[in-house]
Formats: structure tokens, sequence, C-alpha cells
């Protein structure tokens, strides 16, 4: 049988009205349901109807991605059972999705958790003392300068030519001015917090007893860390999920692996926005893309 990847987006990819075009499906408005249960307030007006600012809170965009994420997983997941052999994975929040999908954390458990994750890694760091940055530029090169400079590390590798830096709001500035004095492109991205570095630290141990509580159940597929680039098993799921809250987010190293060792050039975005889709075109320009969050994906689904 073929072999697929299936990828879920991570916080910035939601919007106003992401998932609406499912709604009317019983395999995804009863999920946007149950969110509305478990977490005990109307999730599901924040997703469609806003307002944005409020969504776009840590605490509630989180969970909000996960949800239409995991509801149209459960939708599409019916065009492509019989087809695949299937390898999931995610950035960062996205890689709780996969967990979620693959049976490993329940849906009512996984939507409690990243929400605390969310109000966890907001309130980790005081407002305006953190902050991230994009850069145009290969993992060597920023490896090389950064060594330079204290309360900065690197966050996320997300292609071969794109790094995101995350640290202390004063060090992240001298950074970014440093790399524009060496002709690398900055871009100073809207965040709340410095995500995916040891500041992170106090909500890893808030989060871990909230973890501790968990049951962790048999993984149903395969699912790929792009924190480790091992895969997931029972005995690793909760200790990789903390130490994923303060270390790096290597999607480059992700896709190519599941390319490179698994043979993998199909890969299904599930969820809002096309950021993975975009970003994997990057890194694997040959590969077959699909983005799933509404009809238009759907229907690429059934020519594959």
């Amino acid at each position: 049988m073929k072999k697929c990847a299936v990828v879920f987006p991570g916080q910035g990819s939601q919007h106003v009205g992401m998932g609406k075009d499912f709604l009317k499906d019983e395999r995804f408005s009863r999920y946007i349901d149950e969110a509305d249960n478990v977490l005990s307030f109307k999730l599901s007006k924040l997703i469609f109807e806003g307002p944005e600012d409020e969504l776009t809170l840590t605490q509630n965009a989180q969970p909000a991605i996960f949800t239409v994420s995991y509801g149209i997983f459960q939708y599409a997941f019916e065009y492509l059972k019989d087809k695949f052999e299937f390898f999931l994975g995610g950035h960062s929040l996205g890689e709780y999705t996969a967990l979620s999908c693959a049976g490993a954390i329940s849906f009512s458990d996984c939507v409690n958790l990243v929400r605390l994750r969310g109000k966890f890694m907001q309130e980790a760091v005081p407002e305006g003392h953190g902050g991230m940055i994009a850069l145009v530029s290969s993992r060597e090169k920023v490896e090389q300068e950064i060594k330079n400079f204290e309360n900065v590390w690197i966050a996320n590798i997300n292609s071969q030519e794109q790094v995101v830096v995350s640290g202390r709001k004063d060090s992240i500035d001298q950074f970014a001015d440093h790399m524009r004095k060496k002709g690398i492109r900055v871009i100073p991205l809207k965040v709340s917090a410095p995500f995916h570095c040891p500041l992170m630290y106090p909500a890893r141990l808030r989060l871990q007893k909230v973890l501790e509580a968990i049951q962790i159940n048999k993984l149903n597929f395969k699912v790929l860390s792009a924190h480790t680039l091992e895969y997931y098993s029972v005995e690793n799921v909760k200790n990789t999920l903390l130490d994923g809250i303060t270390s790096e987010v290597n999607f480059y190293g992700f896709v190519k692996k599941l390319y490179q060792d698994e043979g993998i050039d199909i890969f299904i975005e599930v969820g809002p926005g096309k950021v993975l889709s975009s970003l994997i075109k990057r890194i694997l320009p040959n590969a077959k893309i699909i983005s799933v969050n509404g009809p238009v994906g759907l229907e690429q689904l059934k020519d594959l």
C-alpha cells in the first residue's frame, strides 16, 4: 500500500469561519459540540463568529485549530482509509492533533490539554518581554551568528531557507539588527510570547501536572515528532510533548525524514490555512501536496 503523510497546522493558521464548510456533516460538527461541552464555553462561537482578536489569543487559538483540524480529519479519513498507509505529524500544536487523531490521546482530553497549553505558554513570560523573528537564512548561518548572543534561541526550522528565532525582547532586537547588517532579511512575528525556547520552562512544569492525569493509548498510526525526529510510542508521548514546549520545531527535518526514510512524496495538510503546504513545497518541490480545509481539498482527495 502506498504511503502518505497527513500534517496538521500550528498556531497562526486560525481565522474566523474556519471549517464552516463541514458544519452540516455530523462527523465534523460532533467535535465542535464536544469541545464546547468539555471547555464549558462557546469555542464554536469564537471559531465561526469571532471576534478575530479573541480567537487569536493563544489559549483560544490552540483549542480552536485543534478542534477544526481533528474534525476535518474524521471527515477526510473516509476518502483515504483504504488507499494509504498513514504517517501523521504536525507543526508544534499540530503534533497534539496528530497524536489525538492517531488515538493516543482522546479528543476530550486533548482539547482541554491544548487549551491549558496555550494558557500556560501565554503566562510563562510577561507580555512584551519576549519576541520571535523569522530569518530568510539557512540553519547553519543562524547557528554561526546566534552563538555570540545570550537569551536567543532557534525555535523553528521551517525550511532550508527559513529559520525562526525566539527569546527575550531586547536580545531579539539586538540579534535582528545584527542579522540585518549581515544582509539577512528579518521578519518580526506578531506573537504574544517567545515560544519553543527555555523561557517556556514554567509552562512545561505546569503542563506536566496536567499530562500526569491523562491516559495514553495505543497509536493507530505512526506519528513522527518534529522535535526529536523520532516516532512516538505509548511510552514517550508525555516526555516528548513536554520537551517540545522548550525545544525547537524542525519541520524541515520532519519532511526530509519522511521522504528519505519512507519514500513519502504525498503530503496532505488537514486544517485551516496552507502554511505547511507552502513550506513542504519549498522543501520538496516535486511532492504531491493537498490542503484540505474546504470542498476543493476534498475533491482533490477523491482523485488520489
